[in-house]
């Protein structure tokens, strides 16, 4: 499928007083806001990309001192943008976190202020460099204990995080060191010893990965994708059973194969894959 951008999108400054632009693209109007989210009012989706969490922490590490506050920053704008449009869900397109190790410098008490919000739908925290008193969660969701919190962690203090404030802790690996059953073997071990230590029944946090699969042999070398037929890559995604997975999320090796046909047959393989995932 080619996607022309340049004869599907046009624009209309047609709210200039609160900073917004109305966009259409395949006939679907967004609304452009000036703080970079995009608002989609037909499926009430408000969306953004690349938030850098943890860039001034980042820059530290390589010795030049940004203020650490970037992160707080960021998301409390976003807070703002949320009210504004009272969106029913958020997207987050991609570099939500500034690097691979991002997740591990979030403050703890970010995580201890957002838990409790969304959990209760109100706060009143004083810590060591963070505080939050008395605040309030204005707009609640329908679900009485608030949404799931997903955490993707790997190192010992974000797995500690993770069995103090998640519902859910999420995995992935980079495919150069390959996702398998004995690549998280480790980490789920680090996770419940994690759960022990904060005397949390392991079996009550869900688990669920992020993989990338290959069915056409597209990896290059040095690469580790799931890859085979789509009955090898379905057993190996259904061999995560073993260490407690609940759910796994497939990615299709990038970049996507230019030519149509290819795409065909990696759609095809995929949908093949998810029926015999959903049978085993």
């Amino acid at each position: 499928m080619v996607f022309n951008v340049a004869n599907t999108v046009s624009t209309d400054f047609d709210d200039e007083d609160h900073g917004l632009s109305a966009l259409r693209v395949c006939g679907k109007t967004f609304w452009a806001d000036k703080s970079g989210a995009l608002f989609w009012p037909d499926e009430g989706a408000l969306i953004v990309a690349d938030l850098h969490l943890e860039k001034g922490s980042s820059f530290a590490e390589r010795g030049a001192f940004l203020p650490p506050y970037d992160t707080r920053s960021t998301l409390g704008r976003l807070r703002r943008v949320v009210e504004h449009f009272d969106p029913n869900i958020v997207v987050a397109l991609g570099d939500s976190l500034h690097d691979a190790n991002a997740a591990e410098r979030i403050c703890a008490e970010d995580l201890e202020i957002i838990h409790e919000l969304l959990k209760s739908g109100k706060v009143d925290f004083a810590g060591e460099y963070w505080s939050a008193r008395n605040a309030d969660l204005v707009l609640r969701g329908p679900r009485p204990q608030g949404p799931p919190i997903v955490i993707a962690a790997r190192g010992p203090k974000m797995m500690q995080l993770t069995a103090r404030f998640a519902d859910e802790w999420n995995g992935e690996v980079p495919v150069e060191q390959g996702p398998s059953v004995e690549t998280f073997r480790p980490m789920v071990a680090e996770l419940e010893r994690a759960c022990q230590e904060v005397g949390r029944d392991p079996a009550t946090l869900r688990r669920s990965l992020d993989i990338q699969v290959d069915q056409l042999g597209l990896y290059d070398e040095g690469e580790k994708p799931i890859a085979g037929s789509s009955e090898e890559i379905a057993e190996a995604i259904l061999a995560f059973q073993e260490i407690g997975v609940d759910e796994v999320r497939c990615y299709p090796y990038w970049p996507m194969p230019e030519t149509p046909g290819d795409r065909q047959k990696m759609i095809e393989s995929m949908a093949k894959i998810v029926d015999l995932v959903h049978t085993g």
